[in-house]
Parts: C-alpha cells; structure tokens; sequence
C-alpha cells in the first residue's frame, strides 16, 4: 500500500508545476507561488516531524532496552553471587556450568572476563572460536569499568550493532571478573518497530500531503478570486468608454482595502473621463465652429462689394448693367453653391452616420458606382477574387465613401497633373477564413506627402484652397462605424487607401 501512495505522489508533485504553465505566466502566478510556499512549508514540517519521530522512538526504545538490561544485569549478578558464595571453591569449569545454567534458564548468552580482561568463560563458545567476536574485553567497556562498577555500551559484530552490559564481580578469594550480557533479541525488535513506523508514517504522510494539495489549492484560489477579479476589471477598463466595473468584495482585509482603492478610483476615473471627453468635445466644436466660421466669411465680402458694385450700376442705369448682372448672377450661384457644399458637410460631420444598416452585395455595389464614371475621362478598373461577399452596412453611407474618395483623387489630379489620364485600380480581395474583405482604391495621381500623411483623416484638415476638410474624416466615421477600418497605405505613385470589412 505504501508503494503505490509513494507512487502516486511522486507523480502529482511532478505534475504538479505544469497546472500553472502558460504561455504568460509560466510558473509566475501567484497562485503556483503560494502553493509551493504552503506545501513547501507542510512537507519540510512533515519531513523534521518524521525524522523526530523516528529519532524519539529509537530513543525511547534504546533507554527501554538499557533499562531492561540493567534490570537483567544485577538480577544475574546476585544469582551468580549467591551460587558463587555458596560453594567453596569457583574453578573455571565450574563457573561456565553455572553461567551456562543462567543463560539457558534466562535465554541470554553470558560472559565472563578476568582481571586482565581476557575471556574466562562463556555460555556461546562458537562466536569466540569462529573468531566473530574477540576473545579480549571490549577497551571502552574495561576503561568504563575502572570508574563504575556497571557499564552500558554499543558493540557490534561486523555490520550487527547490538547493547551489551559490564558489571564487576568479586568471589570468595578476591578474584575480579567482569559479567558480560551482549543483548541480541531487543535490536531486532527495534528494527522491526522503526520499520512498521516509518511504514505507517508514511501513509499518513502521503495521504496529509494530499489533503494538503487540495486544501491549499482550495485556499488560495479562494484568496486570489477577488485579485482575478481586479485584473480583469482593470484590463476592460476603457477610459473612452463605458467599462466601468466595481468589484463586490465585502471582507474587511487587506484584499478588501485594495479592491475599495480600486473601486473609489473607478469612481474619480468616471468623473474625469466624462469631464475629458466633455472638454474634448467643446473643443473639438470649437475649433470646428471657426473653420466653419472662416469658410463662410471667406466668399461674403466679395459678395458684398459684388452687390454694391450691381446696385451702382443699377441706380445709373448703365448700358451694360445686363451684362455686368449676368456675370454677377453666375458668381452668386457659385458662391451660394459653396456655401451649401460647406454647410452639408459641416452638418454630415455632426449627425451619427446612419445606422439603416442591411445586407448587400458589395461587389455589385462598387461595380454600380463605377458605372456612374464610365461616361467621363476618367479610366477605373476593377478586380476581384469573388462576385459574391455579403456585408452589413448603409448603403448610402458606403456611397458617401466610396465617391469622396474617388472625387479627392479626381481634384488632386486636375490640380497637378494635366497631361496624362487619371487612372484608379480598385482591387476586392475576399478572405473567407477570416471573414472580412479587403478594398483597395489606388490612383496614379500626385499622392500624398509624408509630412501629411498622418492628419489625412483628422477634422478640418485640407490641403485644398476650398473646403471643409471634413471629407475623409466622415469616411472614417462611416467605415468605424460599420466595424471596419481604413488606413492610408505607401504607395510609390498616386494614393492609396486599404479599406476593411467583416463579411456575412
């Protein structure tokens, strides 16, 4: 039984750091960390509390058999007095009969040395004449002796240790011996009492260290809960949005005073982004409440000065009034015309784009929009991987796309180039796995500069001599706002943006 436990935690401590492994954290978790000090802790102290054990038994046995011998050691010595005194003479033949007599009747073997310390009897005469043993008195026991009438020691036959007990005894002529008990049965014992315990401690021990894995377990997961639930919050938290999340955590500890922390500090970055987003917003309508402002005094004083100049000519009935009113009207329309333009954007800008969202086919609905210039100059082609990608999206929103970028590339063409036709390559590539499609629109116009790349897309920004420069930042709105993305991409000749949507 206690293999198989032996086996069985092997394998789960081998496991065991392979439960926290990610690709992240990598043995870096404060779980994996809490764990290994715990259990750590539990399998040191389990360790010093076996070896004590064993230590203290092997003690106590050790003091037991010392004990018991020195109960056995003066019993034999006052049987062997007794006999002893009881005779009148004690030759050596007659003290290995009376020694011999005690060991069978005790079931222990005797020994007895002389003076000299030589052996002068024994009741186990094949130990000394198969030389396992010497026939000399232990040095330490006969030293020990000089100071002490009874001496215990350890003494062993080869690779067998086994206690052994001296005593001085004195016969009716004076003569010293030494009485030796090596004490052989007991040892045995022990061994056998060591094993059987470090057996059932180590079932105990198997079985606690696995009660411990799982109470640990338990116990940290349930200590790091209200952290995960931190983490998580933290990483959804969205400052231009609307993730805010409090955490519910009603202990009164340390983990309690972090998760307040970061609950009153959810509460001041509410405060603060809506008060950011609600400057950002006035500024933003600021800035372009000037652009618009400016725009539209621009084309108002030579309106002015227009209409006094009319009038003049009207009140003196000049003979070429019509005229002069004839060129005065067409510059009126164009510059009321430009006054409308400015006003729609400003106001397309303003309005969410629309959100009359609805399936469609967008390769039909660029090849439609191609159609429209098929009747002027200006040469597009069209290719495609697929005739059949399903988006949703508003369809007049995705004209208003598709034909602001096509007109930039038209007026950034007449105003640089004039020599050579303007040619736009739109290119779908439909990407099922990923479900989205990739809209190329290229033309081999002037370009864009480096230096304005980057503000392309940004609110009244215009490298025109006209205009609201509100054109390509609506394109950005419309297209974020049917979950797609549009970027400019560097192209060596012309411009050309990259357009993406997810697909049904």
């Amino acid at each position: 039984m206690s293999v198989v436990f032996i086996c069985l935690i092997i394998i789960i401590l081998s496991i065991y750091p392979f439960i926290y492994t990610n690709k992240t954290t990598a043995y870096k978790t404060l779980n994996y960390k809490l764990q290994t000090y715990v259990l750590s802790f539990f399998l040191v102290s389990f360790t010093m509390i076996g070896i004590f054990s064993i230590y203290q038994l092997y003690k106590t046995n050790n003091d037991k058999n010392i004990n018991i011998l020195k109960e056995k050691t003066y019993s034999l010595y006052k049987d062997i007095d007794m006999i002893v005194n009881s005779i009148d003479s004690c030759s050596q033949e007659t003290m290995n009969t009376i020694i011999n007599d005690l060991a069978y009747t005790n079931f222990i073997d005797i020994n007895i040395y002389d003076q000299d310390g030589y052996l002068y009897c024994t009741s186990n005469e094949e130990m000394f004449n198969n030389n396992l043993t010497s026939n000399l008195i232990n040095p330490i026991a006969y030293s020990g002796l000089f100071n002490n009438n009874i001496w215990f020691c350890e003494e062993s036959i080869g690779k067998y240790k086994f206690l052994s007990s001296y005593i001085i005894f004195v016969d009716k002529n004076s003569n010293i011996f030494a009485i030796n008990i090596p004490y052989f049965i007991k040892q045995t014992e022990l061994k056998k009492e060591i094993s059987s315990f470090i057996t059932s401690f180590l079932n105990i021990y198997i079985i606690m260290m696995l009660v411990s894995i799982m109470i640990v377990y338990i116990f940290t997961q349930h200590i790091t809960l209200p952290l995960k639930k931190l983490q998580n919050s933290i990483a959804n938290l969205n400052i231009k949005g609307d993730k805010y999340t409090k955490i519910d955590y009603q202990r009164n500890d340390e983990i309690g005073a972090l998760v307040s922390v970061y609950n009153n500090k959810v509460d001041e970055l509410i405060k603060n982004a809506e008060l950011l987003a609600k400057n950002e917003r006035e500024l933003a309508w600021r800035e372009m409440a000037k652009q618009v402002a400016h725009e539209i005094k621009n084309p108002l004083t030579p309106m002015k000065l227009s209409t006094q100049y009319i009038y003049r000519l009207w009140e003196n009935n000049s003979e070429n009034f019509n005229q002069h009113f004839e060129k005065y009207k067409n510059s009126m329309i164009t510059e009321i015309d430009n006054l409308s333009e400015i006003a729609t954007e400003f106001s397309n800008f303003a309005k969410t784009p629309s959100e009359n969202k609805q399936e469609m086919n967008i390769i039909d609905f660029i090849k439609l929009i191609i159609d429209f210039y098929k009747q002027t100059s200006i040469n597009i082609t069209f290719t495609t991987n697929s005739d059949n990608v399903h988006i949703n999206a508003d369809s007049g929103s995705l004209n208003r796309v598709f034909h602001n970028i096509i007109r930039n590339a038209i007026q950034a063409y007449e105003t640089f180039i004039d020599d050579e036709n303007l040619v736009i390559e739109i290119t779908c590539n439909y990407i099922e796995s990923k479900k989205k499609i990739v809209i190329k629109i290229k033309d081999n116009g002037p370009g864009i500069p480096d230096d304005i790349k980057e503000k392309i897309f940004v609110p009244n920004f215009t490298t025109k001599n006209s205009g609201t420069g509100l054109g390509l930042a609506i394109v950005k709105n419309i297209i974020e706002n049917a979950d797609g993305n549009i970027k400019l991409i560097d192209s060596q000749q012309g411009a050309e943006f990259e357009i993406t949507l997810p697909t049904i």
